[in-house]
């Protein structure tokens, strides 16, 4: 699964309308200019996979399976996804590996295996395993970088599920993993340090937060905060639990509103003499797909 940072894509930026709303000095009007929320989410695609059973021989004496080509996943494995890996459902990305002392783009988190419970083939229905270890793939993602679901709802960083190639499902291999990687910008992944273990927690500037280059709107052009931008997010708010209804578009406005009005004016230096502020919030498609939080962005020059 593409890491979104709720159940279904926990892994990828986000990507989706802002609220822009500057607040002028005393006397001057407050103009609401833009307001939208998140697309629909990315279609599942890259090559089906096949489950291919045992064949049956003419003699009692078992046959033997070769060993996978791909090795069994390892956590803290680092590896060299590509941006196409990370828009996918469940990537086949198996022999990537390399040393993480070279450049890599990608790091195993959490792995476990395919079973009943997950399904044996991710390809006739990645849905059910996306939704069996999503859970703990996020919890495993939040866990490692170290400072908490806020902080990583606030990154850049995402992960994907990995499961293994066709030949290698052939040959026996059962495994799924999680891996943690962080976009720098629309179409380009980020080279990682040696491990991202507790990163979050180390990352007092916020280089890995998630900023926008450019004017807040349909298009806007995130990158992570260590590239030159316009809008940093400041903060993020959980709106609802997992198992609640979207409370309407009304309400999340009206509290997304408050909260991001009220945290940029703490952030910045002098609220008195006017300040811009605006928000990622759920629509409704997305609130059934899982995500609970909004974000609060501030303009700053970087």
């Amino acid at each position: 699964m593409a890491g979104s940072r709720a159940i279904r894509r926990p892994s990828s930026p986000w990507r989706t309308l802002l609220v822009a709303v500057p607040v002028l000095a005393a006397g001057t009007l407050l103009v609401l200019w833009a307001a939208g929320g998140w697309p629909a989410a990315d279609e599942a695609a890259g090559q089906k996979l096949t489950e291919q059973p045992a064949t049956p021989t003419a003699t009692s004496t078992p046959t033997s399976r070769p060993d996978p080509v791909a090795p069994r996943p390892r956590i803290g494995d680092c590896r060299r996804l590509q941006w196409s890996d990370t828009r996918l459902e469940v990537t086949e990305a198996g022999s990537l590996r390399t040393g993480c002392g070279s450049p890599h783009t990608a790091e195993t988190v959490a792995t476990g295996r395919l079973d009943a419970s997950t399904g044996l083939n991710p390809a006739s229905d990645p849905d059910r395993l996306v939704s069996a270890v999503s859970r703990e793939c996020r919890s495993a993602v939040v866990d490692w970088l170290g400072d908490g679901e806020d902080t990583y709802e606030l990154s850049m960083f995402a992960y994907v599920v990995a499961v293994p190639t066709t030949r290698d499902l052939a040959a026996g291999a059962r495994w799924w993993r999680c891996d943690l990687y962080a976009t720098a910008s629309e179409g380009r992944l980020t080279r990682l340090p040696v491990t991202t273990r507790r990163v979050l927690a180390a990352d007092g500037g916020g280089q890995w937060a998630t900023c926008v280059r450019g004017p807040l709107g349909q298009d806007q052009d995130q990158v992570v905060c260590r590239k030159r931008h316009d809008w940093r997010a400041i903060s993020a708010h959980r709106l609802g639990t997992a198992d609640q209804r979207f409370p309407g578009r009304g309400q999340v406005l009206d509290e997304v509103r408050t909260a991001c009005r009220d945290d940029v004016t703490a952030y910045v230096d002098d609220p008195l003499e006017g300040f811009d502020y605006g928000w990622l919030r759920p629509t409704d498609a997305a609130w059934r797909g899982g995500q609970r939080f909004a974000l609060c962005f501030a303009r700053t020059a970087a």
